[in-house]
């Protein structure tokens, strides 16, 4: 991974003083809602929300360079910067469009409230 400070090159960095890194990661929760339409009340009612979960690294490093003074850098591996996650985690139904519009319709049918399958529970 490349780190680009105030134009700082990797030749500037001294290799052989100590240095320090650290790696994290993020979350983005992405829900696929199941509505159903309510003619009288002329409104659509959520019945079905099942979420997939992606993982997202950044990492920062401070270094030493060649004029004495310590630099540091970060690198965000977002999709906004060209990269995919690192990690995908999805519930069972996520890509089961067919099994969506079931279960919304017969949460409708039979005044049930909504089915969740998420990663981040509702407070």
């Amino acid at each position: 991974m490349g780190y680009r400070t105030d134009n700082t090159s990797w030749s500037e960095v001294v290799t052989t003083a100590s240095g320090s890194a650290k790696l994290s990661h993020s979350y983005s929760y992405i829900d696929k809602l199941g509505y159903v339409y309510n003619e009288p009340l002329k409104e659509w009612i959520l019945k079905v929300d099942i979420q997939k979960r992606q993982w997202f690294r950044h990492e920062y490093a401070s270094f030493k360079c060649t004029d004495g003074y310590t630099r540091s850098g970060t690198a965000d591996c977002i999709p906004t910067n060209g990269y995919s996650p690192i990690k995908e985690d999805m519930k069972y139904n996520y890509n089961n469009d067919s099994y969506i519009k079931a279960e919304a319709s017969y949460r409708y049918k039979y005044n049930l409230g909504p089915y969740r399958d998420v990663f981040v529970p509702l407070y």
